[in-house]
C-alpha cells in the first residue's frame, strides 16, 4: 500500500492550488484525478493546438499558469491522471482505480477538492436527444471544438449559461434564445452586494451586450416548461414564471431549435464525504448540501479537509483561496508549521477570501432555485434516468407512507443507477419537498455506499486478493 502526506482528491484550482501551496511548504502529494489531463473543468485544457491564446480567455491564461507551477514542483507533485477515487475504509485509506488496476492509498492528511456538476431538471420531454446541461455543452466545445447541434436555445439561471452561451457564439453556433429563470427586479435588489466585485459584474454585463449584438433574446422571468420532437429535439417551449418559478397559464412561446442546453446552477459533489463521515449541512445558497468545515477548511473529520465547490458553490477563485488555506493547515496538522506561523501565512488569503465570499453569497441568494421549477415534471415524466423511474411511481411512494429521499429511493429504485443519484437525488428532494412541504433537512439526500462511482468487478476481486 503506498503512504502519501497529503493526498489531494480533484484536480481543479482548488486542488492544484493546494498542490502548489503544500509544495511550498515541504509537503509531497500526490494529485488524483479521473481524467486524463489536469484542470477541472474551469481549467480544462483542450485536445487541440491552439493559434490565439487571448481568444481563449482569461481562464485558459490562470490555467496554464497553474499548470506551469505544478510542473515547476514535480519533485513535490506526484500526478496521477485516470485515477478513479471509488471507495474510502477509514483512516484517510482510499481505494482508487489507476488505469484500469486496484490500488489502495493511505494518506496522513486528506483533501477532497471534487468539485460540483450539472443540476438537472426534469421536464416533459428532458429524455430526448439533443437536451444537454451546461457543463456537457461546455467541455465538448472547450476541450474537443465539437458543437452538438445548430440551433441552440439555452435555459436555466445563473452565470454559467452566460458563459457557455458565449462560447457557443464564438464557435459560430446559433443562439435562439438565452432564457432566465430570475426576475429583473430580484437582480436590481442584489445588485448592490454584488458591486463589491465590480470587474465580475461587468464580466457578466459584457455578455449581456453581446447577445444584443448578435441579436440574441435574453428573456428573463421564464423557464422551459417542455422539449418536442419524435427523434430529437426539434422545439422548445417556454414560459413565464412568478416569484415561485411556477409556469404561468397563457405566456407559453415555441423556439426551434435542435439543441437545449440547461444550465440550473451546480450541485457540491460530496459522494467521498459522505462515506468519509464528515457532517453536512444544508445551504440553498451555497448549492444544498455541504460538508461542515472550520476556519481552517478542516471537515469534523480530522485531518480530512475541504475545498473548491465540493464544499459550497463558490466559483474559481473563491476555491483558490480554499485549497490554499487547507494546504497550509495540512502542512500544520504535519508539523511543517507552527500554528503562529500558519495564522500568519492565512492571514491575507482569509482577507481575500472574505470579500470573495460576499460576493459569491450574493450571487448565490440571486440564482437562487424556487421550488416552483419541480412542477414542470407531468405523472409521465422519468425523473430517475437509469432506472426509468416516473414521477407518477414518486407520488405513490409518498402516498403510501414514504417521507424521505431515502425512502423514495429503497421503494422504487430512483438512485440505484449507474449514476448513483448524481442524475437524480436532487429532483427526487425538491419533489419531496414540494409533496410534502418539508424542509430540506427533512426530507433528506441520497447515502453514498462503496462504490460511490462504477468500477469493473475484476477490480474489485483483485484488491480483495491482493489484501
Amino acid at each position: 500500500m503506498k503512504e502519501v502526506q497529503l493526498a489531494i482528491v480533484g484536480a481543479g484550482p482548488a486542488a492544484l492550488s493546494a498542490a502548489v501551496q503544500a509544495a511550498k511548504l515541504g509537503v509531497s502529494s500526490i494529485v488524483l484525478d479521473e481524467n486524463p489531463q489536469l484542470g477541472g473543468q474551469i481549467y480544462r485544457q483542450p485536445a487541440f493546438k491552439i493559434v490565439d491564446e487571448e481568444q481563449r480567455g482569461k481562464h485558459y491564461r490562470e490555467g496554464k499558469q497553474i499548470l506551469a507551477d505544478v510542473a515547476r514542483f514535480s519533485d513535490k507533485i506526484d500526478v496521477s491522471n485516470d485515477s478513479l477515487v471509488w471507495g474510502y475504509f477509514g483512516q484517510k485509506e482510499l481505494a482508487v482505480l489507476h488505469n484500469g488496476r486496484p490500488e489502495l492509498l493511505k494518506a496522513q492528511q486528506l483533501l477532497i477538492a471534487t468539485g460540483a456538476y450539472d443540476r438537472p431538471i426534469p421536464f416533459p420531454g428532458w429524455t430526448l436527444p439533443g437536451v444537454f446541461t451546461a457543463g456537457g455543452v461546455q467541455i465538448m466545445i472547450k476541450s474537443q471544438r465539437v458543437l452538438p447541434g445548430g440551433r441552440f436555445l439555452l435555459a436555466g439561471s445563473g452565470p454559467l449559461q452566460l458563459a457557455v452561451a458565449d462560447q457557443l457564439l464564438e464557435a459560430g453556433a446559433k443562439v435562439v434564445a438565452v432564457v432566465e429563470a430570475t426576475s429583473t427586479m430580484r437582480m436590481m435588489r442584489s445588485l448592490p452586494s454584488l458591486l463589491r466585485q465590480p470587474g465580475l459584474v461587468f464580466e457578466g454585463f459584457n455578455y449581456i451586450t453581446k447577445f444584443s449584438l448578435h441579436r440574441v433574446p435574453y428573456i428573463r422571468s421564464h423557464v422551459i416548461v417542455r422539449a418536442l420532437g419524435s427523434e430529437r429535439v426539434e422545439q422548445a417551449v417556454i414560459a413565464a414564471v412568478d416569484e415561485n418559478w411556477e409556469p404561468l397559464a397563457g405566456t407559453e412561446r415555441t423556439f426551434d431549435a435542435d439543441a437545449i442546453c440547461l444550465g440550473y446552477g451546480l450541485i457540491p459533489n460530496i459522494d467521498l464525504t459522505r462515506l468519509c463521515g464528515c457532517a453536512h449541512e444544508y445551504n440553498h445558497t451555497l448549492g444544498g448540501w455541504k460538508p461542515t468545515h472550520n476556519e481552517h477548511m478542516e471537515s469534523t473529520v480530522p485531518g480530512v479537509f475541504v475545498a473548491g465547490d465540493g464544499c459550497g458553490i463558490g466559483g474559481v477563485y473563491v476555491a483558490i483561496q480554499q485549497g490554499k488555506l487547507a494546504a497550509i493547515y495540512g502542512a500544520n496538522n504535519l508539523g511543517l508549521l507552527d500554528d503562529s506561523a500558519a495564522d500568519k501565512l492565512a492571514k491575507p488569503i482569509r482577507s481575500k477570501l472574505s470579500a470573495l465570499q460576499k460576493f459569491e453569497m450574493a450571487l448565490g441568494e440571486l440564482y437562487s432555485l424556487e421550488n416552483g421549477i419541480y412542477t414542470l415534471a407531468t405523472d409521465d415524466t422519468v425523473i430517475c434516468r437509469c432506472e426509468e423511474v416516473k414521477l407518477r411511481d414518486i407520488r405513490e411512494a409518498i402516498h403510501s407512507g414514504a417521507s424521505h429521499v431515502d425512502d423514495i429511493k429503497r421503494r422504487t429504485r430512483s438512485g440505484m443507477g449507474y449514476c448513483q443519484g448524481r442524475m437524480c437525488g436532487s429532483s427526487l428532494q425538491g419533489i419531496v419537498e414540494s409533496e410534502l412541504n418539508l424542509r430540506p433537512e427533512d426530507a433528506g439526500h441520497l447515502k453514498s455506499r462503496l462504490p460511490i462511482k462504477p468500477v469493473p468487478i475484476t477490480a474489485l476481486l483483485d484488491l480483495w486478493e491482493s489484501v
